[in-house]
């Protein structure tokens, strides 16, 4: 059957309503091949609940989100250490991995972690222009041998356009993100896949490539993390994914992103392969 044509005219815009809450699950996936763990790789799964709550609404339509992180989980697998479960839900888990010196450092990391709030200030177009707080909870994150970056915190990879949009639209887009490895430039375009004059739901697709621009800070003598991360170079990077918009209602639903990096790193023993999805959905 072929889809009813997508009404004429719709935004894509967040709706800002001061105390209005809402709970998300972010889930990251990643696999990390290098000659160091063979074939098989080293996989990691982390989960992790917020609550994401309107505050104060500015005059602009830009609004106050503050998102407080209540649970995280996590799982790691390779060749050297086996399977590794911790979640600051199963207090058994915690410790249980709180007596094995070699996660002390992980525990650590994710108990200092649940609680912790990020303020946000985000625009109706989904644009995050401020955040506070993401520097305590990044550096919990990487403790507990976490990813980077708050702004896919809000699930929203790229600000939609000004203007309406209908089905089969599609349009260009940049943006940047700090990492541990640099600043990360994402290029690419979204389309709207389909859009439902029922009910207002929006279906949008996300392609690009990501060039890493290498800090020019030297990195701290002292830090070893840092140390590592200035060794790695990216040779090339791709991302993907999908978003489900509720266009009425005026907030997010789900989000998949998949992203591709092939990087050398003297550390891990030569070339090294990174898959990882980020999958963010709403709870309640």
């Amino acid at each position: 059957p072929v889809a009813p044509p997508a009404p004429a005219g719709t935004f894509l815009r967040l709706a800002f309503e001061p105390g209005v809450s809402r709970r998300y699950r972010m889930d990251m996936d990643t696999l990390m091949k290098t000659p160091m763990f063979g074939e098989e790789g080293m996989t990691m799964k982390m989960g992790m609940d917020m609550k994401q709550t309107v505050g104060k609404v500015k005059e602009d339509g830009s609004a106050q989100v503050l998102s407080v992180i209540e649970s995280i989980s996590m799982e790691m697998a390779n060749p050297m250490t086996g399977v590794i479960k911790v979640d600051t839900k199963d207090e058994a888990s915690m410790k249980e991995a709180e007596s094995n010196p070699m996660l002390g450092q992980m525990v650590g990391g994710l108990k200092q972690i649940v609680g912790k709030s990020m303020d946000m200030t985000m625009k109706p177009s989904g644009e995050c222009v401020e955040i506070k707080g993401v520097d305590e909870l990044m550096a919990g994150l990487s403790g507990g041998m976490g990813g980077s970056g708050g702004a896919q915190m809000t699930g929203i990879p790229s600000p939609f356009p000004e203007g309406s949009v209908t089905e089969g639209q599609e349009w260009p887009f940049e943006q940047s993100q700090e990492s541990p490895l640099g600043t990360m430039v994402t290029t690419g375009k979204m389309k709207v896949k389909s859009l439902s004059k029922d009910t207002g739901i929006a279906v949008l697709s996300i392609d690009g490539t990501v060039a890493v621009k290498p800090s020019e800070e030297e990195a701290d003598p002292e830090d070893m993390q840092a140390q590592m991360m200035a060794m790695i170079k990216v040779k090339n990077a791709k991302m993907s994914g999908e978003m489900t918009f509720d266009s009425r209602g005026g907030f997010l639903r789900k989000s998949t992103t998949l992203m591709t990096m092939d990087m050398e790193n003297p550390m891990m023993g030569g070339d090294m392969a990174v898959e990882a999805k980020v999958v963010m959905s709403l709870l309640e």
